[in-house]
């Protein structure tokens, strides 16, 4: 059977979970696999090559311009469409359709008159009521619509009065298999020019974005009692580098490193074992799966979370962190002392959610599952 993939997003996490369902899918030859992509780096086009997995090049999504944005939504979708009908492709699989949906909207159904499967993962539960809109008139006209929680699944079926259950699917979002490190080995590792050996590491990891909350974290900081070191790493985006600094300035008891830029795959398993506590100082509109949080827990460590989605019912089973009031930077930073007062205690929690937690975001499980609906 011809498959054809897309996602213009091709880095970080992106690459690591597009690949690894791509790969699975060659089932020795018998299927021909298309990835519709951009900006291919030379090892990524090894291991495609290597995995006989055809590559087609695009420009990235525009910046910015929301009129231009939505455009080229439907352009390259339109575009994709074409190849999908000029090469015989049967079943066609938008990794993160939380981008298209508004151009599914306008040619999911022209999809289905050339009797092309559509199969679409959501990430996020959509924001806005328009989105909910299009997602919903999708909904119609799909084969299968993925999502990576019971709470997304569930508050998509409530929006369409379970008409579309059948359709629905949960797989759980995979770790990257990268087995923790001795955290000594981790400090070792970047050589910090600056470090409190004597204090806890907090761990604030990915880019900065608005809905990230990084600004809360910031505004917390500022009213710790105790002395922690916290580390930044991740791309400067919504909030930048001034104004990082310009706040970290005002922070008594903290000793900030910040590694303001894309991370490497490489690297992210030293980020994590030099933490103590991984922090996500999410607001309100975050709604979606975790990748932080997935690795934090699969890292053995402690993890303060807001009470949003499906967060506290993973601390509540774990008893592997502590939660706080979503966007209060006074509680937010009261729980960060109330884990360092107590982190022995949420160590041990932590230690033990580890294993379980890696059996069940396993990325044998995360393939499998894929499998099992996508053949």
């Amino acid at each position: 059977m011809n498959i054809a993939f897309i996602d213009l997003a091709n880095d970080g996490h992106h690459w690591f979970y597009n690949y690894n369902i791509m790969s699975s899918m060659v089932d020795g030859g018998e299927n021909k696999i298309y990835y519709f992509s951009s900006d291919f780096s030379k090892e990524q086009i090894v291991d495609l090559v290597k995995s006989n997995i055809r590559y087609i090049t695009n420009k990235k999504f525009p910046k910015n311009n929301r009129l231009l944005i939505y455009f080229y939504e439907i352009y390259i979708t339109f575009k994709f469409l074409v190849f999908c009908i000029m090469n015989s492709v049967k079943r066609v699989y938008f990794i993160h359709g939380d981008r298209y949906l508004f151009a599914l909207k306008l040619l999911c159904g022209i999809f289905k008159i050339f009797k092309i499967e559509v199969i679409i993962t959501l990430h996020w539960f959509p924001g806005k009521k328009v989105k909910i809109k299009w997602l919903n008139s999708i909904l119609k006209v799909c084969d299968v619509l993925i999502t990576h929680t019971d709470d997304v699944k569930n508050r998509i079926l409530i929006n369409n009065d379970n008409k579309y259950s059948c359709k629905m699917k949960v797989i759980r979002y995979p770790i990257m298999n990268n087995e923790p490190l001795d955290k000594s080995v981790a400090i070792k590792h970047f050589q910090f020019l600056k470090y409190n050996k004597e204090a806890p590491t907090i761990l604030y990891f990915g880019a900065t974005r608005y809905d990230k909350g990084l600004d809360i974290l910031l505004k917390a900081s500022k009213n710790l009692k105790n002395i922690y070191n916290i580390i930044i790493a991740g791309k400067a985006e919504y909030f930048d580098e001034e104004y990082i600094l310009q706040n970290e300035r005002l922070c008594k008891n903290v000793t900030f490193i910040n590694k303001l830029e894309f991370i490497d795959e490489n690297d992210i398993k030293y980020y994590f074992s030099c933490a103590d506590i991984i922090v996500l100082p999410y607001r309100k509109i975050f709604n979606g799966e975790s990748g932080i949080l997935t690795e934090s827990i699969s890292f053995g460590k402690i993890s303060v979370v807001p009470n949003i989605i499906h967060f506290p019912k993973i601390i509540q089973k774990y008893k592997n962190g502590i939660v706080y009031k979503c966007e209060d930077y006074l509680d937010l930073a009261k729980k960060l002392d109330l884990c360092y007062e107590n982190i022995n205690y949420y160590r041990k929690n932590a230690n033990e959610a580890m294993e379980e937690y890696r059996k069940i975001h396993s990325l044998e499980k995360f393939k499998k599952r894929y499998l099992e609906i996508l053949k």
